[in-house]
């Protein structure tokens, strides 16, 4: 007989609740997003300069 698998949902929100009970991997986690925001920002601040500077 084949074993029922579990859904797709299903495992995401079992790793959902493994990562909310691990502090240390929130903490990894937030930090990961706070260094992509910052490069985005500054990718953001560099494509602004770069077209006010075009339009003079």
């Amino acid at each position: 007989m084949r074993k029922q698998s579990t859904s797709f949902e299903n495992l995401v929100e079992e790793y959902k609740q493994q990562l909310l009970k691990d502090p240390k991997a929130l903490d990894e986690i937030e930090q990961r997003l706070e260094e992509r925001q910052i490069k985005a920002s500054m990718q953001n601040t560099s494509e602004l300069n770069n077209t006010t500077d075009s339009k003079d």
